[in-house]
C-alpha cells in the first residue's frame, strides 16, 4: 500500500500514468503495445509514458531488446516475492 501511495504521488502530474499505475498493480508485466490498448493513446504517447515510469523509476526494461521489449514494475514484484514462503 505504501509503494502505491508513493508511485501515485510520483505520477500526479501523469492522468495516464495514474491509470495505468492502477493496471500494473494488478499485471506488473507489460508492454508499450499493451499500454495503447489499455488507455486507447498512440503508440508514441504510451512509449513516451513509458520513458517517464522508466525515469522515475517505477518500470525496469527486461528483454535488452530494442524491439518487443518488456517491462516490469520490479520493486512490487520484489516485495511480492518477500510474501511467498
Amino acid at each position: 500500500m505504501e509503494l502505491q501511495k508513493h508511485y501515485q504521488q510520483t505520477l500526479a502530474d501523469k492522468p495516464n500514468g495514474l491509470r495505468l499505475l492502477d493496471y500494473l498493480f494488478t499485471q506488473p508485466f507489460i508492454t508499450v503495445g499493451d499500454i495503447t490498448k489499455l488507455l486507447d493513446i498512440a503508440y508514441p504517447t504510451a512509449n513516451n509514458l513509458v520513458k517517464i515510469l522508466i525515469q522515475r523509476s517505477i518500470l525496469q526494461e527486461v528483454t535488452g531488446q530494442s524491439r518487443n521489449r518488456k517491462f516490469v514494475m520490479g520493486e512490487y514484484l520484489n516485495i511480492l516475492s518477500e510474501d511467498l514462503p
